[in-house]
């Protein structure tokens, strides 16, 4: 996504980021583009504050939520993750949470 905006090409109106953030030298800031970043309360993968401080490189107006109690491994279907939290909350709430705040998302890019 970094390279073709670089390019002078807008492929997308969204991005939505579970656990991720913008690599360093990539920013995003000067996009036209709605952006989502969603972590883990209880993430050990994913560093919280690498996270939070990739909102920096991303459009002003760039939402942060956080899945309460959610772990890492929540944001998938590949098993438990080495390092990651203890969970605080089922996955099915955890599920229910990133699927409201996505969907609210999308409907917001009308």
């Amino acid at each position: 996504l970094a390279d073709e905006l670089k390019a002078g090409r807008q492929p997308a109106v969204g991005l939505i980021l579970e656990a991720a953030y913008p690599p360093d030298g990539a920013d995003l800031s000067s996009a036209h583009l709605a952006s989502l970043t969603l972590r883990a309360g209880n993430d050990g993968v994913a560093d919280a504050a690498k996270v939070s401080g990739g909102l920096a490189r991303l459009p002003a107006g760039a939402q942060e939520a956080v899945v309460p109690g959610a772990v890492h491994a929540f944001f998938g279907r590949y098993g438990p993750q080495s390092g990651d939290g203890v969970p605080g909350v089922d996955r099915a709430a955890a599920e229910a949470f990133i699927l409201s705040a996505v969907t609210g998302f999308l409907a917001g890019l009308g």
